[in-house]
């Protein structure tokens, strides 16, 4: 009977230990990410002020896809370089910062989003600042290389296209959209969810908006900071959406990603409210990081719409 109290107590000790041991593990991983990129992010500061096109090049590739503020989705490397190569003619970066607040790995690739602080000098002699917030996901190569997979980022307040730092750089919209490596079902599962994200603005139902994230969630949207957690997104989509807007809205897509529990989605919005003549327009880039919950239910994690 004591042999047998002795190993009851011994199975509770493991299972009590191993979830603390596994954390603990988990944040030693985290760490390790985190550490790099701040290394990472350090070098790319010295890169834009110094103009090093090809250093920051060197973390794209092909399968890159760069979405800056007002500006196309850009699909390909050499727009991606023409875009630098100007926007480094066309200014001076005097300082740049990146400012980490999370790290999430999702099995070779991770996602890293922050605030972002750029001090410039336009050609007039100006001092000029762009603040705003960033999301990235990260493939973590076999070389153990890192290589930006989407990279995305907005302004925390309002300004307009001509007040980006690199508002004068002319990039083609890319013709065609990049093929999807993802199965038809999924693929289907993302056009149900992203429909009925656009009923629920189209009808100003706040409600059902809000309801698309996740408890954890994160919420990057138009010239606003970062908002984390359900209950503060569900407060910002109650002063947003309402039926009186009339808003419209479409989505198109990007290249997707099938990471398993989560779906990485690259997209494009247009819309607008009101009517003809009282109304207004609205387009920009997202992207977009839906989770499946443990009932198969796909609920955006982490998005960035600017």
């Amino acid at each position: 009977m004591n042999s047998l109290k002795l190993l009851c107590s011994l199975l509770l000790f493991v299972c009590f230990i191993n979830p603390t041991i596994a954390q603990k593990t988990n944040k030693e991983a985290i760490d390790k990410i985190r550490n790099k990129v701040e290394k990472i992010n350090h070098s790319i500061e010295q890169w834009y002020i110094h103009k090093r096109v090809d250093s920051v090049l060197s973390l794209y590739d092909e399968k890159s896809t760069y979405m800056p503020e007002y500006k196309p989705s850009m699909h390909q490397l050499n727009t991606i370089q023409l875009f630098f190569s100007k926007w480094f003619e066309q200014i001076d970066i005097n300082s740049y910062e990146r400012k980490i607040y999370e790290v999430k790995p999702i099995d070779n690739y991770f996602l890293e989003i922050g605030n972002f602080s750029i001090g410039y000098i336009e050609s007039n002699n100006q001092q000029k600042k762009y603040d705003g917030k960033y999301m990235i996901v990260w493939k973590i190569a076999i070389d153990k290389s890192l290589v930006v997979v989407s990279e995305i980022f907005g302004s925390n307040t309002y300004l307009g296209a001509v007040e980006v730092p690199y508002a004068n750089v002319e990039i083609k919209e890319c013709e065609s959209l990049p093929n999807n490596k993802i199965s038809v079902k999924t693929r289907k599962e993302i056009t149900e969810v992203n429909n009925a994200v656009i009923r629920s603005v189209v009808k100003g139902d706040s409600e059902a908006r809000a309801n698309r994230f996740s408890e954890d969630a994160i919420y990057m949207p138009h010239f606003k900071s970062i908002l984390i957690g359900l209950p503060t997104i569900r407060s910002y989509m109650l002063e947003t959406y309402s039926p009186e807007a009339k808003l419209y809205v479409t989505h198109t897509y990007g290249r997707m990603y099938d990471l398993g529990q989560f779906i990485l989605v690259n997209g494009h919005f247009q819309g607008g409210w009101g009517d003809k003549a009282s109304g207004g327009e609205f387009e920009g880039n997202m992207l977009n990081l839906w989770k499946r919950t443990t009932e198969g239910e796909l609920k955006m994690y982490r998005q960035l719409a600017k």
